[in-house]
C-alpha cells in the first residue's frame, strides 16, 4: 500500500468515525429527551392514579349513601303499603266488603 492509499484509507476511517460519533451524539440526545419525557409521563400517570383512587373512594361513599337511602325508601314504602292495607280493611269492614255499605237503622 502506498503512502497516498494509506492516507486515503485513514481519511476514510476518520470520516466514518466522525459520522458515527455525530450519529451517536444525536442518538444520545434523542434518548435523553425520551427519558425525560418518559419520566414526565410516569409522574403524570402517578398523579392520575392518585386522582383515580380518590375518585374511587368518593364513588364508593356515594354508592354506600345511595344504598342506605334506597333501604330507607324500601322500608318507608313497606310501611306505607301496610298502612294502606289497614285502611282498605277498615273500609271493607265499614262497607261490608261488597261495596254497598252498611245499612243504618
Amino acid at each position: 500500500m502506498t503512502y497516498e492509499e494509506m492516507q486515503h484509507t485513514m481519511e476514510f476511517i476518520l470520516q466514518h468515525q466522525a459520522t458515527f460519533e455525530a450519529n451517536f451524539h444525536r442518538s444520545m440526545e434523542a434518548l435523553q429527551q425520551q427519558q425525560a419525557q418518559f419520566a414526565a409521563d410516569m409522574m403524570r400517570i402517578k398523579e392520575l392514579g392518585g386522582e383515580l383512587a380518590k375518585s374511587q373512594v368518593r364513588m364508593q361513599n356515594a354508592l354506600a349513601d345511595l344504598a342506605e337511602s334506597h333501604q330507607r325508601l324500601v322500608e318507608s314504602q313497606q310501611e306505607t303499603e301496610e298502612r294502606l292495607r289497614r285502611v282498605l280493611k277498615a273500609l271493607e269492614r265499614g262497607f261490608g266488603g261488597n261495596g254497598r255499605g252498611r245499612k243504618t237503622s
